[in-house]
């Protein structure tokens, strides 16, 4: 999936994120030559990859398809029940099978069952729903499994320790989602969405990898 400097100027990076941008292409100045997501990606950071998803609003179902996935790869302990209703509505609404009004429904029905996190995956503007997917859940899961840590008798080092490495891990998984989801040009995603195995669960692999860490952590010894 392809973007111009143009289109992301547009679109209003903070001044840091704008001279890193252009730093990390080598230009001074934007211009209108396409860039794919996945290489600004690999030449930045996942946070920013992500901000300039708005630069590309004619692929909102995938761009919300992938804030779901990025909410899934959290280990499956730390997703209450009744937030997977609104993972659901939200894919459903990706894929055309819910109305807006069953997304919009969500901010009643379901506001005191989920994080804000997870909520931002049913905000009417995709790609800030999914920026807010990556700001927000790498600092929650850290989070957690530091406390988590701290009731199973950690030091406070080890408790950081912890939290550090699982933060790491759901990066790195995040990123995967982001190179799977946007790497093929948007006639592909197309079809791709309308495949089985992602209408199921997408990217389900990548949570399980998650809770394939989170249980190695739990078996090894303490540090």
């Amino acid at each position: 999936m392809q973007t111009t400097l143009v289109k992301i100027k547009m679109c209003g990076p903070t001044k840091d994120m704008w001279a890193k941008l252009l730093a990390s292409v080598n230009k001074t100045e934007a211009d209108d030559q396409e860039i794919a997501l996945t290489d600004i990606l690999e030449l930045n950071d996942l946070y920013t990859a992500t901000w300039c998803l708005r630069t590309v609003p004619d692929q909102e179902a995938q761009i919300r398809l992938f804030a779901i996935a990025c909410v899934r790869a959290m280990p499956s302990q730390f997703i209450k029940p009744r937030a997977n209703e609104i993972l659901e509505v939200a894919e459903r609404f990706a894929h055309g099978e819910a109305t807006q009004q069953e997304l919009d429904a969500l901010w009643t029905t379901h506001w005191d069952a989920a994080s804000g996190t997870i909520m931002a995956t049913a905000r009417p503007d995709a790609a800030q729903g999914a920026l807010s997917v990556i700001r927000s859940t790498a600092s929650e899961l850290e989070w957690e499994t530091a406390m988590e840590g701290a009731w199973n008798g950690m030091s406070l080092a080890e408790q950081r320790r912890s939290g550090q490495e699982a933060c790491q891990a759901l990066v790195a998984c995040q990123t995967r989602v982001f190179k799977d989801m946007f790497t093929s040009r948007p006639a592909e995603l197309e079809r791709a969405t309308e495949d089985t195995h992602i209408r199921e669960n997408p990217m389900q692999h990548l949570a399980q990898d998650m809770d394939s860490y989170a249980s190695q952590r739990a078996a090894s010894p303490r540090y």
